[in-house]
């Protein structure tokens, strides 16, 4: 179960004061639509390290307009974006923007689609019958994050689906092991799933990197619907029925 607190403006002022300045720079272009934040005395300075520093080289007094800038914008609530797709000539800027270096252009249609901009569920070109989609069934070996995932696919396209798995729990591999001190060890410019939450649920802007397993915990959680859960407790196929479909690695 997912539980929103209340938003607290002092809350959402320190997520501001501890965010990295590139990604608080995108927050403003994706949510104003101004490009002026791609540009100077705004623009971030590249940085090669592993872990860049979240000033992006910013003067102190800008730093401070970019967080003002940013908290008047979730002052009266979330606000919607005024672009919805920045396409790809956008994308790219924004991506070389925050990087600092020459994002090459094949970039630029991937990354809207990762971020969910651009949608890959595979889409029927005919939905067939109620009666004949009900005749199919799959069976996912896992309730791992791949096996959740596509569950999320088959469920959009009404097939139905069965998942068994021998752990108590879903998660799979990051259910059944731990990883102390694991994370993120490569900057870039997205680590999501796109059939996720679109909106911004909170402050979620911090200067350390979230665990990988914290990522994949809360996108099983974030995705598992009710009949998914239903579906996983109970899993017993019928006798005689022929389980097609395909196991996932987990």
């Amino acid at each position: 179960m997912n539980i929103e607190l209340p938003r607290q403006h002092l809350d959402l002022s320190s997520a501001i004061a501890e965010g990295d300045i590139r990604v608080l720079l995108m927050v403003l272009v994706h949510m104003t639509g101004d490009e002026k934040w791609l540009e100077p005395p705004y623009k971030p300075k590249r940085d090669v390290r592993l872990i860049p520093d979240p000033d992006a080289g910013v003067p102190k007094d800008i730093q401070d307009e970019i967080r003002a800038a940013v908290l008047n914008l979730f002052a009266r609530g979330t606000p919607k974006p005024v672009i919805t797709d920045p396409g790809d000539e956008l994308m790219l800027r924004m991506m070389r923007a925050t990087l600092g270096e020459n994002v090459a252009p094949e970039y630029a249609p991937l990354m809207r689609e990762e971020m969910g901009f651009v949608p890959r569920d595979v889409r029927w070109r005919e939905r067939p019958s109620g009666e004949k989609l009900a005749q199919q069934r799959v069976l996912i070996v896992g309730a791992g994050v791949c096996a959740i995932a596509l569950g999320v696919a088959l469920g959009r396209l009404g097939i139905p689906y069965t998942i068994v798995e021998k752990q108590d729990e879903i998660g799979g591999t990051w259910y059944a092991n731990r990883y102390p001190g694991c994370g993120v060890d490569t900057p870039n410019h997205s680590y999501s799933f796109s059939f996720g939450a679109p909106a911004i649920r909170g402050p979620a802007i911090s200067r350390s990197a979230r665990s990988c397993s914290t990522i994949c915990s809360r996108s099983c959680a974030n995705t598992t619907s009710a009949n998914t859960s239903a579906s996983i407790r109970n899993s017993s196929p019928r006798a005689g029925t022929k389980a097609s479909g395909a196991g996932s690695r987990r």
